[in-house]
C-alpha cells in the first residue's frame, strides 16, 4: 500500500505591514518579521506559538530559500537576522 510522508516540521514567515502597494520597498529595518519553526505533530500543542519563533536566517538556512529576496539587502540582513520578540496575543 502506498506510504504518505509527513514532514517532520513546519515554518511561516510573516511580514506585518499596514495595508499599502509596493510592499517589498515598504519594509524596512524596523518591519515587525515573525518566523517560526515548528513540529508537524500533537507535541506542537504543548507550547504556546510564540515558543517557536526563529529568524528568517534560520529557516533559509534549513530549506534553501531566499525568503525576502526582494527587500533590498541592508534591509534583509537586518530583519532576517533577528528573533521577533513582540506580542503573542
Amino acid at each position: 500500500f502506498p506510504v504518505t510522508i509527513f514532514p517532520s516540521h513546519c515554518w511561516k514567515v510573516v511580514v506585518a505591514l499596514p495595508v499599502g502597494d509596493n510592499d517589498a520597498a515598504r519594509v524596512s529595518s524596523s518591519s515587525r518579521v515573525i518566523a517560526v519553526y515548528m513540529p508537524n505533530d500533537q507535541t506542537v500543542n504543548s507550547q504556546e506559538w510564540g515558543y517557536y519563533r526563529t529568524s528568517v536566517d534560520a529557516i533559509e538556512t534549513l530549506t534553501g530559500y531566499d525568503l525576502l529576496s526582494n527587500v533590498s539587502v541592508s534591509v534583509q540582513s537586518s530583519v532576517e537576522a533577528r528573533v521577533d520578540n513582540g506580542p503573542t496575543q
